[in-house]
């Protein structure tokens, strides 16, 4: 098997859509002959991923990769090369800001200018097609977001229709929980003609599988894995009862009304106070934390570290006593099992899942199966949510630490290895 990969977010970039991108591709190559990338030419502008671990290790040596010039709105908003681009979510909610990313993530638009756009469709093409005939391609795998990736794959397919096409969706592009699109109708139906060329369509879960199903009739959940690398590595606990969350807020669907609740009564009882407790938080929305905590009287036991790298990330998740996830889901779209969310896992420590909206069933199945913790809704009550943290925290009082519940085995099966076993296996 000789790869090409159509993947725009690729290190040395700083964003958390590399991570997938990167995973499959390093230990995808100890087990086929060849593969080669095709990434944008804006990885040099873009922020720019500390040097670390999880980017230098031997399982990437040997990946080829190859730059497409590119023209899009990331490339005309970066003045300063390395200039931190992504909105918060703050500056999301001004109805502007909101409108113009929509017309950005739909058709035709974002063919055009947005991410990738049409100048790196073009460039990558034609990159693409020398590496396919000098080296005897045999499977394309292309990586939504953004589409332009799945848009170079399609016209690849259409010049070369033996090569073995793999189009993979990391979230949805007509998300029903966001609604980031105008036009839902007519982003379905192109989503469909990009995707009838593709031979296989790859996702994260079976609850974003259930809404790809309408654009293709082979759908495979291909999960993100652990690194067993990590799962050994060394513990430093934070003195203090630390709750974490690293990642992003994404505007109203990810709500701690619950676990700030649950908190407040705890401090009210004198039982989590600033001497021995923290919420840590690591990203880039500090200030939509700050305007939850001033609304519940918090904010003496917050500390935020802002936008870090993903070794210090990797760090706050392993020191911490909790890892709290917050996520959304609505009747029929769940199991939104982002990278971050294996990370949680790989760190071992007890991960406290608040779910804002329907009950996630998939959600619900792998937090019971790997004993790892709590799965929460906001319309509960918060008995439970306040149970376990109280467990946690008088299991600190005594011990010093939290001890790891995830049996090994089970961490084994949820490798990165074991899954990219799984997917040659469906390939072939």
């Amino acid at each position: 098997m000789k790869f090409l990969f159509i993947a725009y977010y690729f290190p040395p970039i700083q964003s958390s859509g590399i991570f997938r991108n990167w995973n499959i591709t390093r230990f995808l190559r100890p087990k086929v002959d060849s593969i080669d990338v095709v990434t944008t030419s804006n990885r040099h502008r873009l922020p720019q991923e500390a040097r670390n671990t999880v980017l230098e290790d031997s399982f990437g040596k040997g990946v080829k990769i190859h730059e497409a010039a590119t023209l899009d709105y990331r490339t005309l908003t970066t003045f300063r090369p390395r200039k931190n681009i992504h909105f918060n979510e703050e500056a999301k909610a001004n109805p502007l800001v909101k409108l113009g990313i929509r017309l950005l993530d739909s058709f035709p638009l974002n063919l055009i200018i947005g991410e990738g756009g049409l100048i790196y469709i073009i460039s990558g093409f034609w990159k693409a097609r020398q590496i396919i005939q000098n080296q005897g391609v045999t499977h394309i795998y292309s990586s939504f977001r953004p589409m332009s990736d799945h848009a170079v794959a399609y016209l690849l397919k259409r010049r070369y229709p033996s090569v073995f096409w793999i189009a993979d969706y990391r979230d949805l592009h007509v998300d029903p929980l966001y609604k980031n699109v105008i036009f839902e109708k007519f982003q379905h139906a192109c989503n469909r003609l990009i995707l009838r060329r593709a031979n296989l369509v790859t996702t994260i879960s079976s609850g974003l599988k259930v809404h790809l199903d309408r654009y293709h009739p082979s759908v495979y959940v291909f999960r993100n894995g652990v690194f067993l690398s990590k799962i050994d590595k060394k513990r430093l606990p934070f003195p203090k009862f630390t709750v974490a969350y690293t990642g992003s807020m994404f505007g109203d669907e990810r709500n701690p009304t619950l676990f700030l609740e649950v908190i407040k009564i705890l401090k009210k009882e004198h039982i989590l106070m600033a001497d021995n407790f923290q919420i840590l938080y690591a990203g880039k929305d500090t200030g939509v934390w700050h305007t939850w905590l001033n609304r519940f009287g918090l904010k003496d036991l917050f500390h935020s570290k802002g936008l870090v790298s993903t070794d210090e990330a990797i760090d706050i998740q392993n020191n911490a006593h909790i890892n709290l996830l917050l996520t959304s889901a609505l009747p029929g779209y769940g199991g939104i099992l982002t990278g971050k969310f294996y990370e949680y896992v790989a760190a071992q420590q007890p991960i406290l899942v608040l779910i804002n909206g329907a009950q996630d069933l998939e959600f619900e199945s792998i937090i019971d199966d790997l004993n790892i913790g709590l799965v929460a809704y906001n319309d509960m009550s918060f008995d439970v949510v306040k149970d376990f943290i109280l467990t946690k925290f008088k299991e600190w009082q005594q011990t010093g630490d939290v001890k790891p519940t995830v049996p090994k085995e089970k961490l084994a099966e949820l490798s990165w290895d074991f899954r990219i076993d799984d997917f040659i296996e469906k390939i072939s």
